[in-house]
């Protein structure tokens, strides 16, 4: 289905978690989320991993594994998951977080979980923009 430019996709969730290094920083990202909330069906959450406002530094992959399970059902019951930054690090330890949620949660062995990533992908629900 294409949307014109005054028209926006239906939403029935939109889960976005994001690591920006202030809290600062979410304020354009907040403001952004809300608009599209505007034009959404459904619910939405923000979740951030500040990794500079405080002494221990919490990261996406960090928030990922304290939603395991709600992460989980999403994806078994159809979401897309995105995963946009940097190709070194961030990508790497969001995908073990994946795996790690995956296989506690779907109580699959680590190779049945990778396993079933690959099937995301091949469905084209798992998404990587890294570089």
């Amino acid at each position: 289905m294409a949307f014109g430019s005054d028209e926006k996709p239906p939403l029935e969730c939109l889960s976005l978690w994001i690591n920006p290094k202030s809290a600062r920083e979410t304020l354009a990202i907040r403001d952004t989320v809300n608009y599209g909330v505007l034009y959404s069906t459904g619910n939405c959450c923000l979740e951030t991993a500040f990794s500079r406002d405080q002494e221990e530094k919490i990261y996406v992959q960090d928030r990922l594994l304290q939603h395991g399970r709600e992460v989980f059902e999403w994806l078994e019951a159809g979401a897309h998951f995105y995963v946009c930054g940097d190709a070194k690090s961030m990508a790497a330890s969001v995908q073990q977080a994946l795996l790690q949620i995956v296989s506690i949660h779907g109580r699959m062995t680590p190779e049945a979980a990778q396993v079933r990533l690959k099937e995301l992908q091949r469905q084209d629900r798992y998404h990587k923009d890294v570089y």
